[in-house]
């Protein structure tokens, strides 16, 4: 773009179009901060999205160590041993709430995630079952997963 100069015999004279560059400039700026400011408003959601995602996770872990600390507490115990999970007896509960557990999304991206177990709590609760109670293999493999699961979360 050329810079005309207006006729005029003194050095006083402007260009004409210098209102034309500085708008130009403005808009440029306005464009910037713009940007700017949306780019900082997708972070500042990011952020917060992870950050209730995290509070999720971490509130779904506690709850699946608390559950798996009442299997371990009541794995011994002879209404255990003899009724299982049986509609009518009180672990019926116990599984319900883990069922539910399971079928949350949260859940199922820690599972993949790698970061809780393979082997649901209800299945570990099946070999207690079957076991009447005593560890086996299986269980102490994955007892020993769910104990690292707790000491993850300090």
């Amino acid at each position: 773009m050329k810079i005309r100069k207006t006729n005029c015999s003194d050095n006083s004279c402007k260009p004409q179009n210098n209102k034309l560059i500085k708008d130009t400039a403005k808009k440029k700026v306005a464009r910037v901060r713009i940007v700017m400011l949306l780019v900082g408003v997708i972070l500042l959601f990011y952020f917060f999205h992870t950050l209730a995602e995290f509070r999720k996770g971490q509130a779904l872990k506690d709850n699946i160590y608390k559950l798996y600390s009442e299997l371990k507490s009541f794995k011994k115990d002879p209404d255990f041993i003899m009724f299982g999970f049986s509609p009518d007896y009180k672990y019926n509960k116990w599984k319900t709430q883990v069922r539910n557990l399971i079928r949350n999304p949260i859940y199922k991206k820690l599972l993949n995630e790698k970061i809780i177990p393979e082997i649901s709590l209800f299945e570990l609760g099946l070999s207690y079952y079957a076991s009447e109670g005593n560890e086996t293999d299986l269980t102490k493999s994955t007892s020993l997963k769910y104990d690292k699961l707790k000491n993850s979360q300090r």
